[in-house]
C-alpha cells in the first residue's frame, strides 16, 4: 500500500474503534489542512488523502506528522485510498477545482460521487462534503463548478441520508500557505472586514435589487472563516445530531454552540 506517515513508516492497525477514525480527502489542501488539525484536536485518528501525499509547505508542523497520509486520485480511482475506507467511520471530502465546464463537473461532481459510493460500499457511517453556497448566479457562470457540486450533494444525500452533512460555505478566509516555500496569503485581510460589513441587512439587501442584484449578490454574502468550516466539518463526523445542509449563517455561528 502507499499508506505512510511523514516518516514513511508503514501504518499498523490501531485498536481504536472505527468511529474514531476519519479520512480527509484533499487533506493537504488549504481547507483540508485545517480540517485535519481540527479532527486531531478533537481526538480523532486522521488519514489524509491527496494526489501528492503530505503538504511540503507544512512538513514540519505537528499535525502533518500526526496524520497518516495516503496518495490517491478519486477521479481516476488510482492509489490504495479505497482500502482505507475499511478502517474509518467517517469521510470528509474537500475535492473541487476550476477549469472548463467539463473539467469542473468531473472535479467537483464525479470525483466526490466516486468517493461517496466507495465509502458506502465499505460501510463508512458518516459523510461530510464541503460544497459551495448557492449564489443564484446566471447559469453560464462557472456552470460546471456549481452543477458538479449539486450533483455530488444529491448523490451523497441519497447514499447516506441523515448521516450526511453538506457544508455550503461562501468565500473561505484565513491564512493560506502556498508553494514549497510556504508563502502565506492572508485571505483574512479581505475576508474578516467583509464579514463584518455584510452583517448589515442593508448591505445584504443589495443582492435583491432589480437588474444589479445578480451582479452584487456574490459580494454581499458573508465570508466564512476557515476555522469555522473545519469545526463544522469535524462536528459532522463526531456528533450524530449534526446533519443536512449547513448554510453560510450556520457555519458562521457554529463555533458559538460547538464544544
Amino acid at each position: 500500500m502507499t499508506l505512510f506517515r511523514v516518516s514513511f513508516r508503514r501504518y499498523s492497525t490501531s485498536v481504536r474503534h472505527r468511529k474514531d477514525k476519519v479520512l480527509v480527502v484533499g487533506g493537504s489542501g488549504y481547507v483540508g489542512g485545517y480540517i485535519c488539525r481540527e479532527a486531531l484536536s478533537k481526538g480523532l485518528q486522521v488519514f489524509g488523502m491527496s494526489r501528492h501525499g503530505p503538504p511540503h509547505h507544512s512538513f514540519e508542523e505537528p499535525w502533518v506528522h500526526n496524520t497518516t497520509w495516503v496518495r490517491g486520485d478519486a477521479l481516476t480511482k488510482s492509489g490504495d485510498w479505497e482500502n482505507i475506507l475499511n478502517e474509518v467511520g467517517g469521510v470528509i471530502t474537500t475535492v473541487g477545482g476550476f477549469g472548463t465546464n467539463e473539467q469542473m463537473f468531473k472535479l467537483c461532481g464525479q470525483a466526490n460521487i466516486n468517493i461517496a459510493r466507495a465509502a458506502k460500499e465499505k460501510g463508512v457511517d458518516r459523510f461530510v462534503f464541503i460544497s459551495v453556497h448557492d449564489y443564484q448566479l446566471p447559469p453560464y457562470i462557472l456552470r460546471g463548478y456549481f452543477e458538479g457540486k449539486r450533483a455530488a450533494e444529491k448523490e451523497i444525500i441519497q447514499l447516506f441520508g441523515d448521516k450526511s452533512v453538506i457544508l455550503r460555505p461562501s468565500f473561505i478566509y484565513g491564512d493560506r500557505l502556498v508553494g514549497e516555500q510556504a508563502y502565506n496569503i492572508p485571505l483574512w485581510i479581505a475576508g474578516a472586514p467583509l464579514r463584518e460589513l455584510t452583517k448589515s441587512k442593508l448591505v445584504r439587501g443589495l443582492g435583491d435589487l432589480p437588474l444589479v442584484g445578480p451582479i452584487l449578490r456574490p459580494a454581499v454574502v458573508p465570508p466564512v472563516a476557515v476555522e469555522s468550516v473545519a469545526s463544522a466539518a469535524v462536528a459532522g463526523i463526531k456528533d450524530q445530531w449534526v446533519n443536512g445542509i449547513l448554510t453560510v449563517d450556520d457555519i458562521n455561528t457554529y463555533p458559538k454552540f460547538y464544544n
